[in-house]
């Protein structure tokens, strides 16, 4: 799906299938992943100025960052 909306230069897309591979890897407990995957998400949300969007990617991140015990970024995000 990914190289779908890229070929079609959907960045919102492409930011939904990042934040739902972050969440594939929260489950499959690849904490440092599913951080990538949030950041990618993150990124891609904030340059289309989504703010619900960025909203739940940053949720995302600060669960993975509290389970990898990163506690000061768990709390920025």
């Amino acid at each position: 799906a990914l190289e779908v909306w890229e070929r079609l230069s959907d960045r919102y897309e492409q930011a939904v299938v990042y934040y739902g591979i972050g969440w594939t890897y929260h489950g499959l407990s690849h904490y440092s992943r599913a951080a990538v995957s949030f950041n990618r998400a993150l990124r891609l949300m904030t340059e289309i100025n989504n703010p619900y969007g960025q909203a739940i990617c940053h949720s995302g991140l600060g669960n993975v960052q509290n389970l990898l015990n990163n506690y000061d970024l768990a709390a920025y995000n």
